[in-house]
């Protein structure tokens, strides 16, 4: 028995394959046909048994569809160009043997140009090619494609055939002729005729009858592959909405989680600045306290020097003072406070070469006023009192010191 091996890519002509395949399991039978090599056992090599399926069959139809020339693996790369790809293999190993190989062309795909496929596969550009395309010319195309086969497959047993049937059709003739010319009566040969009439009508009813049904069975076949090929590709659909899905979800989430990384390290900048402000403000603060206390303490050094420079210069006043009262007869007879004057207001009688004086003294100030006999004079200094009454020397200023001291 010849046989027909069927060469296809699941991912573009699945569905239009599974109507080839009962197409011929119908016409030449089912043994003869090698549709899927779903049984290569673990551990072999796959090449191998494919070569070997390969060489067992007569013919092998190379279904090429719309994306039989572009169809990728995962890294992207042509699978046509993998030397293990398993349409190539099998498409090799046909060429290889020299056996016919037919293109069907599938879908909406042309014939791949030798540009487009592997040195291996180029000589597949040069063979003639049969269409199978879905649509009202679908039976023809599959028509066409069976008597094609058919021709590579039986030519001598399609000669044996119409020369059996050209010599049975003479043999039935003579022997109708030879029947008809030895009939006894004409009633006999009305019989005979009406037979034949009948044999011919029922014949032609069966032949009728077997070509009908044969084509309701094709179109429940396509009907039913068609179904299953729509329900495939309804589940491949849901299937790569449900992956968009899940990636769209995951777009969201990666998303979300960036926008969350985003805000903390917001955040954690945020309170990094913050911080850093404060410490800097801190800093400043301290720096300026530190400055603040060393001015402080500078003041406190300058006003204790000048306090000491200050009670010095005093000492050395007093000395003065001493040297210039002692060249004055002076004497502080009294002073008191009077009670409805303020607290540092003092009232001193002094006696000055042989002089009385009254003088209102107010300490805070350093003020004083001749009040001597009741006749109030300006108020002034005690040094300028000095200057005026007493020529420079320190009689005021020494009663001032002794009664605020």
């Amino acid at each position: 028995m010849k046989k027909i091996f069927v060469s296809y890519r699941r991912i573009d002509s699945s569905y239009i394959a599974a109507i080839i395949n009962e197409k011929l399991k119908h016409n030449f039978g089912s043994d003869a046909v090698y549709f899927d090599i779903d049984t290569i056992p673990l551990g072999t090599d796959f090449r191998k048994n494919i070569s070997d399926a390969v060489g067992e069959c007569d013919i092998l139809l190379a279904l090429i569809g719309d994306e039989w020339v572009s169809v990728a693996d995962e890294q992207g790369n042509q699978r046509l160009s993998d030397p293990a790809d398993t349409v190539r293999i099998e498409i090799e190993s046909a060429l290889a043997r020299n056996i016919p190989v037919i293109p069907v062309l599938v879908g909406e795909a042309k014939m791949p140009t030798i540009t487009e496929i592997p040195s291996s596969l180029q000589d597949l550009s040069f063979r003639n090619a049969a269409e199978v395309r879905a649509g009202h010319d679908l039976d023809q195309h599959l028509s066409r494609l069976i008597s094609g086969i058919k021709s590579i497959l039986e030519p001598e047993e399609s000669k044996k055939k119409q020369t059996i049937l050209q010599a049975s059709s003479e043999k039935e003739t003579d022997s109708f002729e030879t029947h008809h010319l030895t009939q006894e009566t004409p009633k006999n040969s009305k019989n005979t005729k009406r037979m034949i009439y009948i044999i011919l009508l029922l014949l032609l009813a069966a032949g009728v009858s077997y070509i009908y049904l044969n084509q309701i069975q094709e179109k429940t076949v396509i009907q039913q592959n068609k179904n299953e090929h729509e329900r495939i590709q309804s589940e491949k659909l849901k299937a790569k909405e449900i992956q968009r899905a899940k990636e769209k979800e995951e777009q969201i989430k990666k998303e979300e989680l960036r926008r969350k990384n985003l805000k903390i390290a917001r955040e954690k900048a945020e309170r990094k600045k913050i911080e850093d402000e404060k410490n800097k403000r801190a800093k400043e603060k301290e720096k300026q306290i530190k400055k603040e206390e060393l001015k402080r303490l500078n003041l406190e050094i300058a006003r204790a020097k000048a306090e000491r420079k200050k009670v010095e210069a005093e000492k050395i006043q007093r000395k003065k003072d001493n040297s210039k009262v002692a060249q004055t007869n002076f004497k502080i007879n009294r002073w008191y406070h009077p009670k409805s004057e303020p607290k540092s207001l003092y009232i001193a009688n002094i006696t000055v070469n042989n002089k009385n004086k009254t003088y209102r003294i107010y300490c805070p100030t350093e003020m004083v006023r001749d009040i001597t006999n009741g006749n109030w004079d300006e108020s002034r200094t005690a040094t300028d009192e000095d200057k005026k009454k007493f020529s420079g020397n320190f009689i005021v200023r020494r009663t001032m010191r002794r009664i605020c001291d």
